[in-house]
């Protein structure tokens, strides 16, 4: 996902309090919204907290902002959750009721938005801030689940943004598999192509689907996609990166190929930061002369380019990409006839792969939400690639690596309480 990490979205822990049904003032909660954009997602390095609300200072602002033509949430009918799994059984990715974490979970977008909830804290890792795991937001008492992801803001003008769990972070991560006893049905059947516990993908060809316990509110949008990445469409899964980190099973591009993009957008030109004889970044000296700190604190504004870009970390692995480092950045043009800059030595590697081609094209099926709790399953066979790149010819369940979950532009107000794999029960 996912792109960006801005949270990978902009998430954060939260801390647990019950939700009040918000009410609109008479200004459409424009105050209220204001307040919960105030805190800049997009702060830069050096992280300097003092600049920057704690989540609890932002979190009531953030919560209590409205969204869309500002409807009140009159909350869902209650539901009887033992009768819509009576005969199934789960392998829930969350562990809610222990910790009270979505264990792995990270999110993107498209940068376009407003505010988004739950408020990320500082990372400790990378440029931005850190969006791994938040805490619940408590359900109100008799409608459905005790415990839920809230996902609230907008609007996203763009292609919207994601939600995933990675299966490869809580696979290498002992203290959040002991607390997770539900991630345990995964780990007992470790991929055999890939069984290197960094590679993250595991067996899931004895369940039948992805479940998901979902409800939106009035102006959230309705339409969300569930998806998962397997061998077949992960870019780790195709990644020498990953092989460098000692995993097993890892061959470059083996059902599906890898590029890097290195040029700008439109007509911004590749410049060359002051100061500096290695750091390229894309902005027009003729527009604006930024400092060294003003680019090195905005890598969204001031994005990366030519070999700046293909000596970076994988996203993954945090390490230097083989695939990319050192290469040069060359115009190529695909197999379908679109022409840009990659990371790619003419010549001597591979013409970089056509849409068609390329991994993270995940399989997926858009599901229907609505405003009262319900249980969806959705049958593995149900799931499709988009035709816009190389679609295989069927999904290996046997090396599966990400669970998500995306949606389009507009609002969202989605409240997950869980998702995972499901199976019936024997009769």
């Amino acid at each position: 996902m996912m792109p960006r990490m801005r949270s990978l979205l902009r998430l954060a822990p939260l801390a647990l309090f019950a939700l009040p049904f918000f009410a609109c003032s008479s200004n459409k909660n424009y105050d209220e919204r204001k307040a919960a954009a105030a805190a800049d997602p997009d702060y830069v390095p050096p992280f300097d907290a003092s600049k920057y609300p704690t989540a609890a200072e932002f979190d009531p602002a953030c919560k209590a902002a409205c969204i869309g033509s500002c409807k009140p949430d009159p909350g869902s009918k209650p539901v009887d959750m033992a009768a819509a799994e009576k005969g199934y059984q789960f392998a829930w990715a969350w562990d809610l009721a222990g910790e009270g974490k979505a264990w792995s979970t990270y999110t993107y977008d498209d940068n376009t938005t407003d505010f988004v909830c739950p408020f990320r804290t500082g990372s400790t890792t990378g440029y931005g801030r850190g969006a791994w795991e938040p805490i619940p937001d408590m359900v109100p008492a008799g409608q459905g689940p005790a415990l839920a992801e809230r996902f609230h803001g907008g609007p996203f003008t763009e292609y919207g943004g994601g939600i995933g769990m990675s299966f490869r972070t809580i696979s290498n991560n002992a203290t959040q598999r002991a607390a997770n006893p539900s991630i345990q049905l995964l780990e007992q059947t470790p991929s055999m192509e890939f069984p290197d516990p960094t590679s993250g993908a595991y067996d899931v060809s004895s369940w039948e689907g992805i479940a998901i316990w979902v409800r939106r509110g009035p102006d959230g949008q309705p339409t969300m996609r569930v998806a998962l990445t397997e061998r077949n469409s992960a870019e780790d899964l195709n990644s020498q990166a990953l092989a460098d980190t000692m995993a097993t099973g890892v061959v470059e591009g083996k059902y599906c190929k890898r590029w890097r993009v290195c040029g700008c957008s439109g007509t911004t030109p590749c410049t060359l930061a002051p100061g500096t004889t290695d750091n390229f970044r894309c902005y027009d000296p003729a527009i604006e002369q930024p400092t060294l700190t003003d680019i090195l604190a905005d890598p969204i504004k001031y994005p990366s380019c030519m070999t700046t870009r293909c000596n970076e970390a994988n996203s993954s692995t945090a390490v230097a990409d083989p695939t990319f480092f050192g290469k040069s950045c060359s115009d190529a043009v695909t197999s379908e006839g679109h022409s840009q800059k990659y990371c790619y030595n003419p010549g001597t590697d591979p013409t970089p792969p056509s849409k068609r081609e390329r991994c993270n094209n995940p399989f997926s099926r858009g599901i229907t939400v609505t405003m009262d709790w319900q249980l969806i399953k959705v049958p593995f066979s149900e799931l499709r690639q988009a035709d816009e790149s190389l679609v295989a010819n069927e999904m290996d369940l046997h090396s599966v690596k990400q669970l998500a979950m995306t949606f389009t532009g507009g609002w969202i107000d989605f409240w997950v309480a869980n998702i995972g794999f499901y199976r019936k029960l024997p009769q």
